[in-house]
């Protein structure tokens, strides 16, 4: 945020992104983000367009996505299967954890990130194989 607001100001999180959290998936750099508030006239803009106060912003109303990412979508893929890639590319490059899987199903966009938000998984891989090289 380049200016802080005279005013009130929402309460941001501002704390460290556990590893392995919903909201550890949509960070972009460091475990701890950077505040990209909008700026305040921007904010009371909004609040007047919608006939609501900053009452809705003194707390968090919703789930942070701090907790580790946990879910109950089996892995279908035969065991022959899984073994077979690991055989090929090796155990480090072939992860089936619900971190893993659920990290590699969901993109950047809006719809994308309300649904992590809101813990709703689906059509997740069974593995997830990495790369060793750029080659």
């Amino acid at each position: 945020m380049s200016k802080p607001y005279k005013g009130f100001e929402p309460k941001w999180f501002r704390g460290e992104i556990p590893a392995n959290s919903y909201r550890s998936v949509f960070k972009w750099g460091g475990t701890t983000p950077e505040i990209k508030a909008p700026k305040e006239n921007m904010f009371r803009d909004i609040l007047g367009r919608f006939g609501i106060d900053d009452s809705m912003f003194k707390e968090y109303q919703q789930d942070l996505g701090l907790d580790e990412v946990s879910f109950d979508l089996p892995v279908t893929l035969a065991q022959e299967h899984i073994a077979a890639m690991k055989a090929i590319v090796g155990d480090k490059f072939v992860r089936s954890d619900d971190y893993a899987r659920f990290s590699v199903a969901y993109g950047k966009t809006m719809y994308d990130i309300l649904r992590a938000r809101n813990k709703i998984v689906e059509n997740v891989p069974d593995i997830v194989v990495y790369p060793d090289t750029r080659e």
